[in-house]
């Protein structure tokens, strides 16, 4: 049946919106990272979009989010809205993995596909994929935080990378890697809400929907306010 489903992807600086209508991508909108951060911009950047594209919130029938890994504060401010949103409505939430939508910037790669988010800490997160025939992505190595020479180290194949962790790492998986790599152009370095809105409506098809009231965020490892709950007092003086 026709539908419309907005999606919105905030796991990393540069987020997006995209607003489907019948199934078909309507409009995509990039909030840029450099004038206002996600808690300003994205709830506007939903507005807009809503509004360019006529279709009213009351006739949106899904929401997808990206639920991560990926920027703790972003993956928090793009999720609370679209549980408020679909709280609010009563229509139907799915969540997408950051990584999954990254990887899909290019479903027909021949090479291993190796999407890496810059996960502060000297790491990325990062999970690993081949492309069949028909540009379905198989993910052959399921999503973990590493260093990115360790990464690079444990490919034993021709791969290509993609992801805001190329910028900073370029050049140590370049020096380590023990077989080529290529490196993505940039445009294709952040996840985009008209993908992650494509695979949102697989998992509606699906009848793959999350629990607004409950789920949370795949942050892979604990927040550093976290960590610091947990730690053990210091009385050293």
């Amino acid at each position: 049946m026709p539908h419309n489903l907005l999606a919105l992807e905030a796991s990393t600086q540069t987020g997006s919106i995209a607003l489907f209508a019948d199934g078909n991508l309507l409009i995509e909108f990039l909030v840029n990272p450099y004038t206002a951060n996600h808690s300003e911009s994205l709830m506007p950047a939903v507005d807009r979009v809503l509004t360019e594209g006529n279709i009213p919130l009351k006739e949106i029938d899904f929401y997808a989010v990206s639920i991560g890994p990926g920027s703790f504060t972003g993956l928090r401010v793009g999720i609370s809205i679209m549980k408020g949103l679909a709280l609010a409505t009563g229509k139907p939430l799915v969540g997408i993995s950051t990584l999954d939508v990254l990887a899909y910037n290019i479903p027909f790669s021949p090479y291993l596909i190796c999407p890496i988010i810059d996960a502060r800490k000297k790491q990325v997160y990062t999970a690993l994929y081949m492309a069949d025939n028909k540009g379905t992505l198989k993910k052959v190595r399921e999503e973990y935080a590493v260093y990115p020479d360790e990464l690079a180290l444990n490919i034993y194949e021709k791969a290509i990378f993609l992801g805001s962790g190329v910028k900073t790492y370029k050049d140590v998986i370049k020096s380590t890697a023990r077989y080529p790599v290529i490196f993505a152009p940039e445009n294709l370095n952040y996840p985009r809400a008209s993908i992650l809105g494509i695979l949102g409506m697989e998992k509606v098809h699906a009848n793959e929907f999350l629990d607004p009231d409950h789920f949370i965020p795949n942050y892979i490892r604990p927040s550093e306010a976290e960590l610091n709950l947990y730690a053990p007092p210091n009385f050293t003086t």
